[in-house]
Parts: structure tokens; sequence; C-alpha cells
């Protein structure tokens, strides 16, 4: 259980979100991976 509005959820809010790319990114043929922007790349790094 997660309580809305602390860090906790910040954080799995974060972490579904770096699962969702992941999960996009890694498909057969990885034809994702060469179409990264910058932007993504640091978005996967960085904490919020």
């Amino acid at each position: 259980m997660i309580t809305k509005g602390t860090i906790e959820e910040k954080i799995y809010n974060l972490q579904k979100k770096k699962q969702a790319l992941m999960d996009a990114l890694i498909q057969p043929g990885e034809q994702m991976l060469h179409r990264l922007t910058t932007e993504e790349i640091k978005e996967i790094l960085t904490v919020s």
C-alpha cells in the first residue's frame, strides 16, 4: 500500500515510468533503441 502524495508514491510512479520505457525499448529487433533522444536518455538516468 502506498499513501497518496508521499515520496514512496513518487518513487513508485518513477519506477513505473522507467519500466514502461524499458519495455518499449526491449522489443524484438530493438528498433526504438536508435531513436532515443538525449532527453529520453537523461530521463531514464535522472531521479526526479
